[in-house]
């Protein structure tokens, strides 16, 4: 799967599941989460982005993980728009951490 300028909501979804599949079988990450407009309801195909995070990996991996994944799945669509962000939950703020937390759901 790639990234494309309209990313249906079903389309998403198997992407985010393609991102959590490849964080488990490569880095071992026990949690992968979802967040943002596409949980929320709100995900625009033309311009919203899919928000994944994750935990349990171990600390030293976070960052190369993270940029793994913008290398094997891409992260801009052919405009240039950011519409894949994956993040180390343990890497943000307490404060953002636990409101990502309260809307997240497990991929």
């Amino acid at each position: 799967m790639e990234i494309k300028e309209h990313m249906d909501h079903a389309y998403a979804r198997r992407l985010a599941g393609k991102v959590e599949r490849y964080l488990k079988d490569r880095y071992g990450a026990r949690k992968v989460m979802v967040f943002g407009s596409l949980v929320t309801g709100f995900f625009n195909p033309d311009f919203s982005s899919i928000k994944i995070g994750f935990e349990e990996i171990g600390r030293d991996l976070d960052a190369d993980a993270a940029a793994d994944c913008r290398l094997h799945f891409g992260y801009r669509d052919p405009d240039g728009l950011k519409r894949l962000q994956v993040v180390s939950l343990k890497e943000l703020s307490p404060e953002t951490r636990k409101s990502i937390l309260l809307e997240a759901e497990e991929v």
